[in-house]
């Protein structure tokens, strides 16, 4: 006959495989939802990967970036400043504009 002590490892073994898989299951339904601001509008990235924080920060700064440049919102961009500028004059230009 099976003895206590092993009747009741077996059983901590099975619930420890079912929290396991419950977590496995929450987990991969889950989704990293990223949202911000840009050109006067906003933005979604809905990944159903884990986006790490470092990851995170670089797409927010790059949008940032994006948006500092080219956005016709805000009276400080290059775009703005661009158009805004008296014709022929020469306007210094990022390289990501040029």
């Amino acid at each position: 006959m099976f003895k206590r002590q092993f009747i009741s490892k077996i059983f901590a073994f099975l619930v420890g495989l079912g929290c396991i898989y419950i977590a496995y299951e929450y987990n991969s339904k889950s989704n990293t939802i990223l949202t911000g601001s840009i050109y006067g509008t906003y933005w979604t990235l809905n990944s159903t990967e884990y986006v790490s924080d470092k990851h995170s920060a670089n797409i927010k700064n790059i949008l940032n970036r994006i948006d500092y440049i080219a956005s016709n919102y805000k009276e400080d961009s290059e775009v703005a400043i661009l158009n805004n500028g008296p014709l022929n004059t020469f306007i210094n230009i990022s390289e990501e504009l040029h």
